[in-house]
C-alpha cells in the first residue's frame, strides 16, 4: 500500500517538473530564437528509493533542448539578424563567451553591437563596432560601411552536438559545458533584417500539458484513495 503511495508521489513530482517546462516554452513563443526543452523521465523501479534514499536522485532523468530551427521572419530592422542553418553568435559574456540564437541586437552611444541585455556581439576583428552612417551586412555574415568596405564579420559557432556541448544559463544565451570539444567558427548565411522564430509547436505544448494535468490529479486521486484504505486498515485494526 505503502509502494502505491509512493509510486503515486513521484509520479506528480514528475509531471510537476514537466509542468515548469512546458510553461517556460509557452511564455517564449515569440522570443526570437528560442529552442524548447523536453523531459525524459528514469524507469522507476523502486519509488520509495528515490523518496527516501538520496536526495539528488530525482524522478527526471534530464531535460534536452531542441536546437532546431525556427522560421525566418522579415523585420525590417537593420540591427536584426539570423543564421541560416546551424550555428550561433558569439558573444561577450563576463566570465567568458556565450552564445545565442537570437539576432536582435542593438547599439550604445559608442556604436558598439550588443546583445538587449548588453553583451557585445563578436566579430572575427573583435567586438562589433558599426560604422557612422549607413551600413550592411551581406550574406556571408560581412559588415560593410557606406563605401562597401568589409570592417567586420559576424562570428559563427557552430558545435557537432550542441544538445550535448551547450547549457541554457538564461536571457535566451547558452554556456558551453567542461569537457566538450571547442567549437568551430564556420561561414554561415546571416541575413539581415531578419530574426528566427521560436521552434516552440504551440499546439503540441497545449496537448502535452493537458496530459500532464490529467496525469497528475490521476495520481492525486491514487494517493486519497490509498491513504483511505490505510487508514480503514489501521481503524479496523483497532477494532480488534
Amino acid at each position: 500500500m505503502l509502494r502505491g503511495i509512493y509510486t503515486a508521489a513521484v509520479g506528480m513530482m514528475a509531471r510537476q517538473r514537466q509542468q515548469e517546462i512546458i510553461s517556460n516554452n509557452l511564455a517564449n513563443v515569440n522570443t526570437a530564437g528560442f529552442k524548447f526543452d523536453r523531459l525524459y523521465f528514469r524507469n522507476t523501479m523502486d519509488a520509495a528509493s528515490l523518496i527516501n534514499g538520496d536526495p539528488q536522485n530525482a524522478p527526471v532523468e534530464e531535460f534536452r533542448t531542441d536546437f532546431s530551427q525556427g522560421r525566418l521572419y522579415k523585420t525590417g530592422s537593420l540591427l536584426d539578424f539570423a543564421i541560416e542553418g546551424d550555428g550561433f553568435f558569439v558573444v561577450e559574456g563576463p566570465n567568458g563567451p556565450l552564445y545565442t540564437r537570437n539576432g536582435h541586437f542593438i547599439i550604445n552611444d559608442s556604436r558598439e553591437l550588443l546583445t538587449a541585455n548588453g553583451l557585445p556581439v563578436m566579430g572575427e576583428n573583435g567586438p562589433i563596432v558599426l560604422p557612422d552612417g549607413d551600413f550592411s551586412v551581406n550574406h556571408r555574415g560581412e559588415i560593410l560601411n557606406q563605401d562597401n568596405e568589409v570592417i567586420n564579420r559576424f562570428v559563427v559557432a557552430q558545435f557537432g552536438d550542441p544538445k550535448a556541448a551547450l547549457m541554457k544559463v538564461g536571457n535566451n544565451l547558452y554556456s558551453q559545458r567542461g569537457n566538450t570539444p571547442e567549437p568551430e567558427m564556420v561561414e554561415a548565411p546571416v541575413r539581415q533584417g531578419y530574426l528566427e522564430s521560436a521552434n516552440v509547436n504551440i499546439i503540441e505544448q497545449m496537448v502535452e500539458m493537458i496530459i500532464v494535468l490529467r496525469d497528475f490529479t490521476n495520481n492525486q486521486k491514487i494517493i486519497q484513495a490509498q491513504d483511505d484504505s490505510l487508514r480503514r486498515a489501521v481503524n479496523d485494526l483497532g477494532r480488534i
